[in-house]
């Protein structure tokens, strides 16, 4: 019940509260590129409240919204969801083969596998398949796999394995402290991201939302307005739900923000590797119920 849209009370649609504690990093869903639907399906900022939706406050919140209750055919109760166990991932399949094909150099091959897996999430041909054939190396390639797999499954919870098994896990989220402040401070591949963004009732229970596209400059009539979407506080007395999500701004003495990194994505620390350290422990409640059947062998 972590994986879906807060719903904070029991409604229409659910004979339980659903906490929505596992969400995404709003840097992630700023780079999802523009016409790419698996954005707006994936994530979203509001949840429900005495059955309405409310926008969160800032960018600090994005629910996981691929198994929101909206869409379920059946109720959603405390043993059952109302999602299906998935056995087997068609584009699962397809990137596999496809990271298989670039190991063997068969790079002609592992484009199209990569491209069928794009088509479905974008409209436009052409936007599906440039990137893919612009990759002209293995290396350009496997970079954009990588991308893609985090992309088509986010929420599914196998990017950490991902992660883990090329290696890249503590770099990965290294970047995403820097990501974060570079949101923060609006600069970098962020610097043309909107402050004020806009919405209105869908009519579904939902928002439609105007202006996380880069372009998207004012709002069609009918909009209301949401300012302060990505705060950044240039002075110590002034503060977000955004900034202490990643960690507050530091100042020095002249009350200039400085370039102090967060730090604080995952658990770790000093000394022990950062690729052991995030398998997750089992946890005690399962260890007390187990008759001494499992122990904890992480170093925890």
């Amino acid at each position: 019940m972590s994986y879906v849209a807060q719903r904070r009370e029991i409604d229409a649609l659910t004979d339980i509260k659903l906490n929505g504690r596992i969400q995404m990093m709003p840097t992630f869903f700023y780079d999802y590129e523009e016409g790419d639907l698996r954005r707006d399906i994936s994530a979203k900022p509001y949840y429900f409240k005495d059955g309405a939706a409310t926008m969160c406050t800032d960018a600090s919140t994005f629910y996981l919204s691929k198994w929101r209750a909206e869409w379920m055919t059946r109720r959603v109760l405390s043993k059952d969801d109302g999602v299906n166990f998935m056995v087997l991932r068609l584009a699962d399949v397809y990137l596999m083969n496809a990271e298989a094909n670039i190991e063997l150099g068969n790079l002609a091959e592992a484009r199209t596998r990569i491209i069928d897996v794009r088509r479905r999430a974008f409209a436009d041909a052409s936007a599906a398949e440039a990137p893919v054939n612009a990759a002209a190396s293995a290396e350009e390639l496997t970079t954009l796999l990588r991308t893609e797999r985090a992309k088509e499954f986010v929420g599914e919870g196998i990017r950490r394995w991902d992660l883990m098994r090329w290696g890249i896990l503590k770099e990965t989220l290294d970047q995403v402290d820097l990501d974060l402040d570079m949101l923060r401070r609006r600069e970098g591949r962020y610097a043309d991201v909107r402050d004020v963004i806009y919405y209105k009732d869908n009519g579904e229970g939902g928002f439609d939302i105007y202006g996380f596209n880069r372009d998207e400059d004012d709002a069609p009539a009918g909009y209301k307005t949401k300012t302060k979407w990505i705060r950044y506080a240039s002075k110590s007395s002034e503060s977000s739900s955004f900034e202490n999500f990643i960690g507050k701004v530091q100042f020095d003495a002249n009350g200039n923000a400085t370039d102090e990194l967060v730090g604080s994505v995952y658990y770790h620390l000093d000394g022990l590797d950062t690729h052991i350290r995030q398998v997750m422990p089992i946890m005690n409640v399962i260890l007390a119920s187990c008759q001494n059947a499992l122990t904890n062998a992480y170093g925890y």
